[in-house]
């Protein structure tokens, strides 16, 4: 019986570092300022404040006009502008979330890091301006398509969309099995993948 519960325990433990590593990232800097977008800092982190106003980053986010790298940069100078104003403490990176449109300045405890753990989509792993940590191989490439009603939406909409039309592609086997998805930020086309 105890041998059992051992075992039970270790493969409890296996699952979730595997199911941890299929989340590792590391983020990407955009204006020399570390960005979490759907995913969160790994190493612990105060709150300074609101890096930008809701109202701001609705106005930023409905852009359609600029790529996604350019809505961060100007979110990124408004919330240098703030700084500059008094309005907001020095920070180390910004967190946005894009399903509650809030953006979050922050400042590490310790050393500032670039490691992430992405948010999950439909439990699928969702890869934006982030590199996972652990080794993957490539399934299937597809351009960004997304439902018309997305298409009239933001991002969040528009992951969403994806996320279950790879999900939909793959349960009719019009694509193999893939554990997460890689979002290229320029042109939101996605790469799905496959942990090793």
């Amino acid at each position: 019986m105890k041998l059992k519960l051992l075992l039970l325990l270790l493969f409890a433990v296996q699952m979730n570092a595997f199911s941890q590593s299929k989340t590792a990232a590391e983020t990407t800097e955009i204006a020399g300022v570390p960005v979490f977008i759907y995913s969160n800092p790994a190493t612990e982190y105060e709150t300074v404040g609101k890096a930008i106003p809701v109202g701001k980053v609705i106005m930023i986010a409905a852009n359609e006009k600029v790529s996604l790298t350019e809505k961060i940069k100007e979110t990124i100078e408004s919330t240098n502008e703030r700084v500059k104003k008094g309005k907001l403490t020095k920070y180390d990176a910004i967190i946005i979330d894009v399903d509650k449109d809030k953006t979050w300045a922050i400042k590490f405890k310790g050393e500032p890091s670039l490691d992430a753990t992405v948010v999950t989509v439909e439990n699928i792993p969702v890869f934006l301006l982030t590199k996972p940590k652990t080794p993957y191989e490539v399934v299937a490439q597809f351009p960004a398509d997304y439902s018309h009603r997305a298409s009239k939406g933001v991002l969040y909409d528009k992951v969403n969309s994806m996320v279950k039309r790879a999900l939909k592609k793959q349960e009719e086997g019009g694509v193999e099995k893939f554990d997460a998805i890689i979002f290229d930020p320029q042109d939101l086309s996605e790469t799905l993948i496959r942990f090793k």
